[in-house]
């Protein structure tokens, strides 16, 4: 288990405790929108160094969501009850991740194919920044072999292998960006679900005296 995820556990064990559940569900979400969030500028240069702080912020979200849903899940459920419930959550996540992925991948695939589109109408041949690319990296590919024809083909496959990367480095932005949205919805409609009590009673007040 990864060491931000067993902080998140801990420390949302003991607000749920003491605390309303859903300050708990609520925070994993926002969390996880903070993460999304963060991944929202990414370009195609990103490496793992630009990803950490995102991994470690979704790896508190997830030990904190885990525990507010579970609690969520198994309120006022018996040992009866316990097969049933957890049948019932398991398909519940299943299919939820299933819908979330396919509509996320629908949604990637179609900014693809926008953000494909428009860089190829700024990739015009007759632009001077296009045609200077396309000289120097032919040049480059020159120097390997004498075919001008082949090291301006393979100019053109290079630049066309670019184009695609950052199209798909901006789908998936767009992506991050609607999972932050959703995300940060989710978190405030957490609060139209019912309280759960908590396990910790309040202590009475001293200062309060019966009369």
């Amino acid at each position: 288990m990864p060491p931000w995820t067993a902080l998140g556990l801990v420390a949302a064990y003991l607000v749920a405790r003491r605390y309303d559940t859903r300050i708990v569900l609520s925070a994993g979400l926002a969390c996880f929108a903070l993460a999304s969030l963060l991944c929202s500028d990414l370009s195609a240069d990103w490496a793992i160094d630009q990803l950490r702080t995102a991994a470690a912020v979704a790896g508190v979200g997830m030990g904190v969501f885990s525990v507010g849903v579970l609690r969520f899940a198994v309120f006022g459920a018996t040992m009866q009850d316990g097969p049933t419930v957890g049948v019932v959550f398991n398909l519940a996540r299943v299919l939820g991740i299933v819908t979330g992925l396919a509509m996320l991948s629908h949604l990637l695939v179609e900014r693809e194919k926008f953000h494909s589109a428009s860089l190829v109408e700024s990739l015009a041949a007759t632009d001077p920044t296009t045609a200077q690319r396309l000289a120097t990296t032919a040049g480059a590919f020159g120097r390997f072999s004498a075919d001008t024809v082949a090291a301006q083909s393979a100019a053109t496959t290079a630049l066309g292998r670019a184009a695609s990367g950052q199209a798909f480095a901006l789908a998936f932005a767009d992506t991050f960006i609607v999972t932050a949205i959703v995300l940060a919805l989710g978190a405030v409609l957490v609060w139209a679900l019912p309280s759960i009590p908590s396990e910790i009673a309040p202590r009475p007040d001293p200062r309060r005296s019966i009369v």
